[in-house]
């Protein structure tokens, strides 16, 4: 993917560790803006990479969302592009900010915490926003090629038939807890999501959250698991789901740990 990153200029150097892993994934990055030249090419270069990028990364800091902060212009510009955030801006808590402070844009969406490594975690959730776009992508192109099927077949005789239902994605919010038996830490968990083979990492937030993303499920009862591991990789408990949970419900693992899943 093509990413801009924008940050205050007393963040360089997370800046910095953050492109070279993103380069590292095999990821396009702009955010050298020492390359450029003051005056109207400054501001023009800075809109046309906005204007390219497919995923905006905004390092949240003290720096960067001061008033007088050319990332808030860089992040206005993300805006006109984008009203809606979600999929496109992923905002990074790179140092402690008054919550007061963040504008209400970023607020909008889930914005990655430094409960560990925090270029680890960015490029963890990167790599999540890239694979969502392939799977969205290919089921497009399958659609596509089923629309290209269908007109082909109209072309040559009209028959009514009802087809299967659309995939939907499905979107929840997690609170892991430990009840009065526990032995592990919510802290510094990852919640993995196993669909169709595949299994999508999560972060588990200092407080215990998280917010997953299953899938375009091809069925409404589609069958998929969910899995707490430790940061070390340390397996906790697999728990199946059928289907995307429509109300809040709780799952009861081992070591004293409880999952509430809830749409959202």
């Amino acid at each position: 993917m093509k990413i801009f990153v924008s940050y205050s200029s007393d963040d360089r150097a997370i800046a910095d560790a953050l492109a070279v892993g993103l380069r590292q994934d095999g990821h396009e990055v702009f955010f050298d803006r020492d390359n450029l030249r003051a005056g109207d090419e400054y501001h023009a270069r800075i809109r046309s990479d906005i204007g390219a990028c497919d995923l905006f990364i905004f390092l949240i800091t003290p720096g960067s969302v001061r008033s007088t902060s050319y990332a808030l212009t860089e992040l206005s510009l993300a805006r006109q592009r984008w009203p809606d955030p979600s999929g496109h801006v992923l905002p990074v808590l790179a140092r402690s900010t008054p919550q007061t402070d963040i504008p209400p844009y970023l607020a909008a969406v889930t914005y990655v915490q430094g409960a560990g490594n925090l270029t680890a975690e960015t490029l963890a959730n990167v790599a999540r926003i890239a694979r969502d776009r392939r799977r969205t992508a290919i089921a497009w192109l399958g659609v596509g090629a089923a629309v290209v099927g269908v007109c082909s077949v109209a072309a040559v005789w009209f028959w009514p038939v009802e087809g299967p239902a659309a995939a939907k994605p499905c979107y929840l919010s997690a609170q892991v807890a430990k009840d009065s038996t526990g032995r592990i830490s919510p802290n510094g968990l990852i919640l993995d999501i196993v669909y169709r083979g595949a299994t999508n990492s999560f972060m588990v937030s200092p407080e215990g959250t998280a917010s997953i993303h299953v899938g375009p499920l091809e069925a409404g009862d589609a069958p998929w698991a969910f899995e707490v591991r430790s940061a070390i990789g340390d397996s906790v408990s697999r728990h199946p789901v059928q289907g995307c949970p429509t109300s809040a419900r709780t799952y009861a693992l081992g070591e004293g740990l409880n999952v509430t899943l809830a749409p959202r």
